[in-house]
């Protein structure tokens, strides 16, 4: 009988533990997702740089679109930036870009990144905004 109750107590006492471990495993797998996110959007920022003002890649959208191919590969995006087709569950990211022209200035663009992807059945985003203005 004492075996049977001091079981039974290491069994409840350990709940918590896996609980936590549990816990701890969803948070790190949240936290990479971020962070290949957001390095997946700094990238597209980066290629962005090299871009003249005037370019045509560069012109205004009326919403988030797909960036040009010359500067992305094809959605969906695998955390190294290669295109990844049938991608493992919460594995896949998808990459976008508004382009809004004379904002916050004149002779500005306020780009924003959005890159998109699915964590847990939930669907989460990162966006990263910068600004381009003429002669840069």
């Amino acid at each position: 009988m004492e075996t049977l109750v001091a079981t039974a107590l290491l069994g409840i006492a350990l709940l918590p533990v896996a609980y936590v471990q549990s816990t701890g495993t969803r948070t790190g797998v949240a936290s990479y997702q971020l962070v290949a996110a957001s390095a997946l959007a700094v990238d597209l920022a980066d290629e962005m740089r090299g871009i003249p003002y005037a370019d045509a890649r560069l012109a205004a959208t009326s919403g988030y679109v797909n960036p040009p191919s010359t500067l992305s590969n094809a959605n969906p995006l695998a955390a190294d930036r290669t295109t990844s087709i049938g991608c493992a569950p919460n594995k896949c990211y998808t990459r976008t870009w508004k382009i809004t022209d004379n904002t916050p200035l004149p002779n500005t663009k306020r780009i924003d990144v959005q890159v998109a992807w699915t964590e847990y059945g939930l669907s989460r985003t990162f966006v990263l905004s910068t600004i381009k203005a003429v002669g840069s």
